[in-house]
């Protein structure tokens, strides 16, 4: 006995198992979709002192769910005076809750900053900072740890205080390398990235269409005896 399909047989089974690739592919691919995670700057509200050449350095958290490429970064905050701007930016790990391993660090002059119509504590009116990472930073899911510091040399630059977070932040002691809880409260910054997690496919799906796959292969099938 021979099995034989037809030729107008075989193309629609090809189509059919080459859609069926397709859905495979495009639902198990990985899904980019572009997020900010934001602590809102505090119009009125207190701000922090951060330069490290002070050894004024404070860091705040933020995490992600799901594996991510860290893109962007925006910060507030305000001055003594206006002064020229120097930012040194530290992204640490994780280490039982507290700031860990420095991850990555970047020092950086082109940081665009512009006005807003805030003002802090003293009335001092708030700047907005945007920073564009060189590229992208692949990381895990996890909780880090953002530490900023601006190295101005003639006044002194202030990390505005923001809300949405877990009201916590964390300070450097003298020594370089212990943190320690600071202000109970949060600083004002949004994390731009991409998550890059998997998408499964749904296994209900798998089954469905293996069926239907195997069902229309039988019935196509023309016996010749």
């Amino acid at each position: 006995m021979l099995d034989l399909i037809c030729p107008k047989v075989k193309r629609r089974m090809f189509f059919t198992s080459l859609a069926f690739v397709s859905l495979f592919k495009l639902l198990s691919v990985d899904a980019h979709a572009s997020t900010t995670d934001a602590q809102t700057p505090i119009d009125g509200g207190d701000a922090i002192f951060a330069n490290a050449s002070s050894g004024a350095i404070i860091a705040d958290n933020f995490s992600v769910a799901s594996d991510f490429d860290f893109e962007a970064l925006t910060w507030w905050g305000s001055y003594d005076t206006s002064d020229t701007d120097d930012f040194i930016i530290h992204l640490y790990g994780d280490a039982g809750g507290i700031p860990g391993a420095s991850i990555y660090s970047y020092s950086s002059t082109s940081v665009n900053a512009s006005t807003t119509l805030l003002t802090d504590i003293s009335g001092a009116p708030v700047y907005r900072y945007d920073f564009n990472l060189p590229s992208p930073v692949s990381l895990t899911a996890g909780n880090y740890f953002l530490s900023i510091t601006n190295e101005t040399t003639q006044s002194g630059w202030y990390w505005l205080n923001g809300s949405g977070g877990d009201n916590q932040q964390w300070a450097l002691a003298s020594d370089g390398i212990t943190w320690a809880p600071a202000s109970a409260s949060d600083l004002a910054f949004s994390v731009q990235y991409t998550e890059t997690a998997v998408v499964p496919v749904p296994p209900a799906f798998l089954l469905m269409m293996s069926g239907l796959l195997l069902v229309g292969r039988n019935a196509r099938i023309v016996n010749i005896g």
